[in-house]
């Protein structure tokens, strides 16, 4: 049987080889050789393996699919490290009273 990486994941190879499962959101963190096979599944040949376990869960968890993919896909670049995978932005609607720009708070204090 020939398997092939599902229109839903991406391989990514942030800290340690990765593979994102983007319809569940999930991250799964692969080792060498899965990740070398996965990239096998990825190309349009497509893999075949013996390891019957590996492939139940992949095609449970959508990661693998048994339909030839037709996509064109993005090289694998190693991200810098740290990666930037967790980002947290928070905006608030109060200002610093601590702030030395008297004009940007008398500006503020109209709203």
């Amino acid at each position: 049987m020939v398997y092939y990486l599902s229109r839903e994941s991406v391989l990514k190879w942030l800290e340690i080889p990765s593979v994102y499962q983007i319809k569940n959101d999930e991250l799964y963190e692969l080792g060498n050789d899965s990740f070398a096979f996965l990239q096998e599944c990825e190309s349009g040949a497509g893999c075949k393996t013996i390891d019957g376990e590996f492939i139940d869960f992949c095609l449970g968890e959508g990661i693998l699919t048994k339909d030839k993919v037709l996509l064109k896909r993005l090289p694998i670049i190693k991200s810098p490290e740290p990666s930037l995978r967790y980002l947290e932005l928070q905006i608030t609607s109060k200002c610093n009273p601590k702030s030395s720009d008297k004009t940007y708070m008398s500006n503020y204090s109209r709203y």
